[in-house]
Order: structure tokens, then C-alpha cells, then sequence
């Protein structure tokens, strides 16, 4: 893989290796963080470690409020998982179908909170609720 900026403001990058059929084993990791690279730090989720989690943000255009769609791909459970949101701290609420709303403690860091979760059934879906 090769990733630079240009004298023209670009940041190219190349892989090789088909990288893409890797989206959910540990190349994963690089995938994330060149995407984050070429946003310029501006990629709103960030899922540790490498899970077949699959997410989905949508949030308020003042930042006020947004919403975490997260995707168990996998035919497995997720046994725990780290969720990166580059939002300031807000009151968080866990949504799982079937079960009561969950309100969790996020735990800040530069600007940006993360939130643990565990127990992510095969195919399930989840709604992390900001704000």
C-alpha cells in the first residue's frame, strides 16, 4: 500500500493484494485508518478490534444529536467491542430489538467518546442513541 499527499492537496492512495476482500480480518485496521488519513481525521466511527461489525451514522448538522447503526455481519457473537464516535460526550442509549433501552457511560477522550459492548448476537442489529 502506498498513501501520500500530492502538490495538489489529494491524498492518493493505492493497494494492492485485493485488500477489499480483507474488510473484516485484521488488514481491517489499515483500511480504517487510511480512510480516516484521507478524510483528515474526519471518519465519525472507529470499531476496535477487528469485528464483523458494520456501521451506519447519521447525526444532527450542529452535532447536537445522531444516531450509530451497528450490524453484527458475522455468524458469530461479538463477545465485546469498542465503538469510537468523534462527538463531544453526550448521553448515550443502547437499543437492542427486544430488550429495554440501556443508557451507558461513555468515556471521553480529545473530543470524542468511546463506548463499550458486548454480547452482539449473529446478524442482530443495535442503535447506539446520542444526545
Amino acid at each position: 500500500m502506498t498513501a501520500y499527499d500530492n502538490p495538489l492537496g489529494g491524498r492518493p492512495v493505492v493497494a494492492g493484494c485485493a485488500q477489499w476482500i480483507f474488510i473484516h480480518s485484521p488488514p481491517r485496521t489499515q483500511l480504517q485508518n487510511v480512510a480516516d488519513w484521507i478524510s483528515r481525521g474526519r471518519m465519525p466511527v472507529r470499531i476496535e478490534p477487528t469485528v464483523p461489525l458494520v456501521s451506519l451514522a447519521r447525526g444532527h448538522p450542529r452535532g447536537r444529536r445522531a444516531a450509530v447503526v451497528l450490524l453484527n455481519r458475522g455468524l458469530e457473537a461479538i463477545e465485546q467491542t469498542t465503538i469510537h464516535i468523534r462527538l463531544p460526550a453526550r448521553p448515550v442509549r443502547l437499543l437492542r430489538p427486544g430488550r429495554p433501552a440501556k443508557a451507558l457511560r461513555p468515556r471521553c477522550r480529545r473530543g470524542c467518546f468511546s463506548v463499550s459492548l458486548a454480547d452482539i448476537a449473529p446478524w442482530s442489529i443495535c442503535i447506539l442513541l446520542i444526545g
